[in-house]
Order: structure tokens, then C-alpha cells, then sequence
């Protein structure tokens, strides 16, 4: 089935659906929302806090994991120091 056909299938469904009007909302309830808003102060200095949060809670998981990968993988050699083939290392570490 390539897209020509499922694109008929899919406008075809869509027209056989239910054409009723959605739901209004009840008077007055943009009015009650926006007169709300303020009274809920979110400070930037929270906001900041807690993606800050969150952006060092996924860090951690991250540098945690690839901890682990590194201990795990390299059991048999130093990994920080570089292979013998590796000339620009060599010469870093003054082989």
C-alpha cells in the first residue's frame, strides 16, 4: 500500500466523521483564567531552579553511566593514557 492509497483511506475517514460542533467553553472562563495567572506568582529565580535541577539530575546519570562503561571496558589497560599507535598522544605524553 504506498501513500496515495492511505491518503484516500485517511480523507475518506475523515469525512465520514462525526461533523458536530466541539464543545463552548462556559462564559467567562478565559476571563477566570487570565484573573488567576497573577495570583500564582512563579518566580524566574524558581523557574531557573528547578530546570537547573533537572538538567544536573540527567548530567549525573549521564557521567554516572559512562563511568561505569569506562570501568568496565578497560579493566586490562590505563585508559587515560593513550594507545601506542597513537602518534599525537606520543608526543603529548612524551613517550
Amino acid at each position: 500500500m504506498n501513500f496515495d492509497e492511505r491518503w484516500k483511506i485517511a480523507a475518506a475517514a475523515a469525512q465520514r466523521a462525526n461533523k458536530e460542533s466541539p464543545v463552548a467553553m462556559p462564559f467567562g472562563f478565559a476571563t477566570r483564567v487570565v484573573a488567576r495567572w497573577p495570583a500564582q506568582p512563579v518566580s524566574m529565580v524558581w523557574l531557573w531552579q528547578k530546570l537547573a535541577l533537572r538538567v544536573l539530575g540527567a548530567v549525573l546519570i549521564v557521567l554516572v553511566t559512562l563511568a561505569a562503561l569506562d570501568f568496565t571496558d578497560n579493566r586490562d589497560r590505563d585508559s587515560w593514557r593513550p594507545e601506542i599507535s597513537d602518534t599525537v598522544g606520543e608526543s603529548f605524553w612524551m613517550l
